[in-house]
């Protein structure tokens, strides 16, 4: 019998507790405001939670979320150092607060009536605290010494947080609340101050009032104390991997020194990824003008000077700045490339994209000799291209690295150059971009043939056929015109960034990025260049067609890539698609209305993901994207022809499927800041499955000091695999 009345009291209990009213309103700053009705005893609890925690921490500046909990006691306009709890205490109150993972919340008790006082209380600290660089760092003090008590002078607490730190890499999960004690160390009063106005705001808080309290007693409370805030911008947490997203496999390793910047890398032969399977990783460092080269398999890396070919390699001036305009904050003033590089030199070769041929060598964009070009590249020459179109500079030639024999061979090139592409001819012709005005080639099986690199290279401007005669014909409207003479063709230029060339017919194509909306040019070099050479122009649709919809606006083309049907793929870094090319759904290719915005209907655009710009009406997405890649061959495991585009902002390759129009993120877990440029895929081993093939892209800031792990960082070679399931091995 008093087990029945037991369980009668427990059923009451229950039953009232699910009955208690709660009540849910809005703030039109954001502030979120949950009532919860409990008149059981004279009591209530204020809490309010800030969707900010350790997982919000940049990798730098762990430990920062609850360094700042420590400081919202520590005064504000109206209230001393302390003062805020005093207060508390003495109206018979309690309060404190907790930071976690993923929320910093605070929270005050008193008897009912002293509601006001609770919200005054919070309102004036959000509103108006204080952060002075003395009391920080007391309090900082504080919290290391915290540290030392409940971790550094406990073995088990300490084995728990490296626990944490190998089993949940990059997630945000994986480093200590309290911070890691080197960071802690060194965190700034500023840090908190900009932490502070980021997430402490009424877009991201959420107030909670339970106890003896009504509705109607706390909204007008609320809107008083509350209501004059601003609402404030807190970004939103990116989603967690989803489906296949969960079976990617990320491996790393280490390359070049602390200072590199390595801009891209190379692992094959585009044309067939099994070349170089299984053999070392190679990347240029444009900074100290060097290849570095990783063997993932004996987890090695060394680094190799490229050369110039003047004697004195500080004849010819680096780009980089070899003045400091103020000290570093990491470095002070010492010079990290060019003279400050490790051999005291300028180191100018300035290698800056690399690309593989069939015999496993490494062809790279690179500087050999000063800008002025030599006399058979200019006008007077008797060279066919010269005669035909002189160049008097450029800024970037030719070289490449032979590992077998283990040396360089430089070539000089009239045009300058940037990418470099290997096309699908006999004669293995490399393709280059990067000269303003032409775009130009080396017959590699001439040059191999001959060693003459004057021979063995060639270049075309491009100028497309606005008379539509179907030839290009002397002399023709130059860019920049007043006014175009319509019975002539039209020379067009602009910085050729991105190039490649076609599986199925001649032609090679370029991305100009600007001026806006930006172009993808064509060029067919005919039977017979340069007399023969034609060029095609074709800008995104954009507004600049009054018969395309803005909101399909694309623009500013930057990597470019083709798949095995002859489809251009390229990323546009401006309004953020992924946009696809082809041909010939054109209706006119050439003639006096082909100057761009002609052939909208060979243009299909995919929004990339990622967060729309605030305030940008056409499409404009937060992330990056700074080239692209099509997988024709399916190294990575998605299928084949899929395009991928850098997420450079996002830590992230961004794989779309174009049957779908859906998007698998690749996203670089650990250490974070994966800024990608170039990437590439290999086959190590066709009969290997999941385990034999995969892309690779690398670390390319220039500041690779900025990545997770801050200064003494390397940049690192990633290696990208998808598993059949998450569990298999």
């Amino acid at each position: 019998k008093p087990l029945l009345i037991a369980l009668g009291l427990s059923l009451i209990t229950l039953t009232a507790r699910a009955e208690l009213p709660t009540h849910e309103f809005q703030l039109d700053n954001g502030l979120d405001v949950l009532v919860r009705e409990d008149h059981r005893a004279p009591v209530i609890t204020v809490m309010v939670w800030f969707k900010a925690g350790s997982i919000d921490e940049a990798p730098y500046e762990t430990g920062l979320a609850h360094v700042l909990e420590h400081m919202m006691f520590k005064g504000s306009k109206r209230l001393d150092a302390g003062e805020f709890s005093r207060t508390v205490a003495r109206f018979g109150g309690s309060d404190n607060a907790f930071t976690s993972y993923d929320f910093t919340a605070y929270f005050q008790q008193y008897e009912a009536s002293r509601l006001p006082l609770a919200l005054e209380l919070e309102a004036e600290r959000l509103k108006n605290l204080k952060i002075d660089d003395e009391s920080f760092r007391r309090e900082l003090q504080v919290v290391m010494e915290e540290r030392r008590q409940r971790t550094d002078d406990k073995p088990t607490a300490l084995a728990w947080e490296k626990f944490q730190a190998v089993a949940r890499p990059g997630t945000g999960y994986a480093h200590p609340i309290i911070g890691w004690r080197d960071q802690l160390a060194q965190l700034q009063p500023r840090q908190a101050r900009d932490w502070y106005d980021r997430f402490y705001v009424p877009g991201n808080a959420t107030l909670v009032i339970a106890g003896d309290v009504t509705l109607e007693q706390v909204r007008p409370r609320v809107e008083k104390f509350f209501a004059d805030l601003p609402r404030g911008e807190t970004p939103p947490r990116p989603p967690r991997p989803s489906g296949v997203e969960r079976n990617l496999v990320v491996t790393l390793w280490d390359w070049g020194q602390d200072s590199s910047f390595i801009h891209d890398e190379i692992t094959t032969d585009k044309r067939n990824p099994t070349i170089n399977g299984g053999g070392p990783v190679y990347g240029v460092s444009a900074g100290h003008g060097s290849l570095t080269v990783v063997d993932p398999v004996a987890n090695s890396a060394v680094e190799l000077t490229i050369p110039v070919r003047l004697d004195d390699p500080d004849n010819v001036p680096s780009r980089f700045p070899q003045t400091q305009l103020q000290p570093s904050y990491y470095w002070g003033d010492q010079l990290l490339w060019g003279r400050g590089g490790p051999d005291g030199h300028e180191n100018s070769a300035d290698p800056h994209n690399p690309m593989m041929d069939q015999k496993g060598r490494v062809w790279m964009t690179s500087t050999v000799r000063a800008r002025a070009n030599p006399d058979w590249c200019q006008e007077g020459s008797d060279n066919d291209y010269a005669e035909f179109f002189p160049l008097s500079r450029s800024g970037r030639q030719a070289s490449y690295y032979d590992p077998e024999t283990e040396r360089f061979v430089l070539i000089d090139t009239c045009f300058g150059t940037h990418h470099l592409q290997f096309g699908e001819d006999a004669n293995n012709t490399l393709w280059f971009s990067g000269d303003g005005n032409t775009i130009g080639w080396i017959d590699t099986k001439v040059y191999d043939e001959t060693g003459d690199e004057r021979f063995s290279q060639g270049w075309c401007p491009t100028v497309i056929d606005t008379n539509g005669d179907g030839k290009i014909s002397k002399p023709w409207n130059e860019p920049r015109a007043e006014e175009n003479d319509p019975a002539l063709d039209t020379r067009i230029a602009g910085f050729g960034y991105g190039i490649i060339a076609s599986p199925t017919d001649d032609s090679v194509w370029i991305t100009r990025t600007g001026p806006f909306p930006g172009r993808l040019v064509r060029l067919d070099r005919g039977d017979n260049p340069p007399e023969t050479c034609i060029a095609e122009v074709y800008e995104p649709p954009s507004i600049e067609n009054p018969n395309v919809d803005p909101m399909k606006t694309g623009s500013a083309p930057r990597g470019i890539d083709v798949d095995r049907n002859g489809v251009i793929w390229a990323a546009l870094s401006g309004s953020s698609h992924m946009a696809s090319f082809d041909r010939t759904k054109c209706a006119v290719t050439n003639g006096p209305e082909a100057t761009g915005q002609h052939c909208p209907e060979g243009w299909t655009l995919y929004p990339v993901p990622g967060p729309q710009m605030k305030g940008v009406e056409t499409p404009g997405s937060a992330d990056f994207h700074y080239y692209s890649w099509v997988d024709q061959y399916n190294t990575l495991g998605l299928g084949a022809n899929i395009p991928i585009a850098d997420g450079s902002t996002s830590d992230s390759l961004l794989a779309l499927d174009p049957e779908t129009g859906e998007w698998v993120v690749l996203r670089v877990p650990y250490p974070m800041a994966f800024y990608s440029r170039g990437l590439d895929g290999r086959i190590d081993d066709p009969d290997a499955g999941w385990r034999g093939r995969g892309l690779w892209a690398n670390y390319g800031s220039n500041y690779v000091w900025h990545t997770e792990g801050g200064k003494g960082t390397k940049s690192k070679i990633v290696h990208f695999q998808i598993r059949p399931d998450p569990l298999a091995r």
